[in-house]
């Protein structure tokens, strides 16, 4: 309790001395743009464990002080956006995270031009991520099926035309992969990309492109992975295009049988003549991806996007995905719909609605979960550096496994300063 009154009292001190709304300096020409700011919110979550009986609920404090960096100069693109939610239990003080490495998210994205063409890109992301999708999630939870995570990559690489329609991409990138859980799977890679682009016309663009991984992780098997794509663009006008690949991948494993599968892609996005507010996608993708405790799994998605509007901002995507994994035999099904709806009340109020169904199988255990959410909010903005807002979460569950099935409830406020 003493912690929380004492970052209560430096939230206020905080408030009370606020100073200009950012800083901006230029360094040797370049830019520099600094902006701090720091978050309270109090919610009230009637199920904090996402059980179905014996529900346990708790008034929850977080306070978020967070410091934002981003420089731009002609050889250097940096942005850093570092922050810390310390939160607090009110009966279930065992919760309470307090410590840096508890509370922490990082972004970090750097991008380096040394030479003409020549590119490297560096980044870091420290946040919090669930551990597996088969199992219980929900809008605003921090605590069931949710570890720390962070993720490190180095990416040098070089694009060099050949001729006035000829270019050439090709590179190298390490990445480190970290999760606080035990189950998880830490991992590294090492990956190496070509690609060969040739544009026939304005319009019309193909390419031609090999990636190489070899991805070690500590738990599940090692593998090497060759995939060869060709790729094409078809812009038919400035408001409608088309994207297409086809490809093969191939995976080498350390101790047990490789695997060949081909993948394809296809996408075209439509902005309306008559409302230019309004556009209309498509896409279906195939891609690879190594998943926190299960390894290596072939995930295939459908979108059908649509979004609409410019006083009221309707964002909808109806999708279905399937994740087949490896060497497990599992098998996600999910099909879904979102729905984002923004609007301005006035100049100082605005409202936001957010909204989720899905129906997962997952096979071939059999199990079938309908989850939905719906979050509510509405923001005031006092001036220019206080920002406050009251929202409402409810998340729910209907399943064949009684042990997968709950709902839950979660009213908060919030306030928001920016230095």
């Amino acid at each position: 309790m003493k912690k929380i009154i004492c970052l209560c009292l430096l939230t206020g001190v905080l408030v009370l001395t606020a100073s200009p709304v950012s800083a901006e300096f230029d360094i040797t020409k370049g830019k520099l743009n600094i902006t701090t700011g720091v978050g309270l919110r109090e919610a009230y979550n009637d199920n904090i464990f996402l059980t179905r009986t014996n529900r346990e609920d708790d008034f929850i404090t977080t306070i978020s002080p967070s410091i934002s960096f981003k420089y731009s100069l002609s050889s250097i693109d940096l942005s850093l956006d570092y922050g810390l939610n310390f939160t607090f239990y009110s009966q279930h003080s065992d919760l309470n995270d307090t410590s840096i490495g508890e509370t922490q998210t990082l972004r970090f994205q750097n991008q380096i031009r040394p030479f003409n063409r020549v590119f490297i890109d560096i980044s870091n992301v420290y946040m919090r991520v669930p551990i597996d999708a088969n199992r219980k999630a929900a809008f605003d939870n921090i605590v069931v099926d949710m570890t720390d995570s962070n993720v490190f990559s180095i990416s040098p690489y070089v694009k060099y035309p050949l001729s006035k329609t000829l270019s050439t991409r090709f590179g190298y990138s390490f990445t480190d992969t970290w999760y606080k859980s035990e189950e998880a799977n830490d991992s590294n890679s090492h990956s190496a990309f070509l690609s060969l682009e040739k544009r026939f016309s304005k319009k019309f663009s193909t390419s031609l492109n090999y990636d190489y991984m070899a991805q070690r992780p500590e738990i599940s098997e090692s593998y090497d992975r060759h995939q060869g794509s060709v790729s094409a663009t078809y812009r038919i006008n400035p408001k409608f295009s088309i994207n297409g690949q086809v490809g093969e991948a191939y995976f080498i494993y350390s101790n047990t049988d490789d695997i060949k599968t081909s993948f394809w892609n296809l996408g075209t996005d439509y902005t309306f003549e008559i409302t230019k507010a309004t556009t209309l996608g498509v896409s279906y993708g195939t891609s690879f991806h190594d998943s926190v405790t299960s390894g290596v799994y072939k995930s295939r998605r459908l979108d059908l996007r649509l979004t609409t509007g410019k006083e009221l901002q309707i964002a909808l995507n109806n999708y279905y995905t399937v994740d087949k994994y490896f060497k497990t035999g599992r098998k996600d099904k999910i099909s879904g719909i979102s729905i984002d709806l923004n609007k301005s009340l006035s100049t100082k109020i605005s409202m936001s609605l957010n909204g989720l169904l899905e129906n997962q199988e997952f096979l071939p255990e059999g199990e079938s979960v309908v989850r939905y959410s719906v979050r509510n909010s509405f923001s005031y903005r006092l001036g220019k550096r206080i920002t406050t807002s009251i929202g409402y979460t409810y998340n729910g569950t209907n399943s064949g496994t009684d042990t997968l099935d709950f709902h839950n409830n979660i009213v908060w406020l919030n306030a928001h300063v920016t230095f």
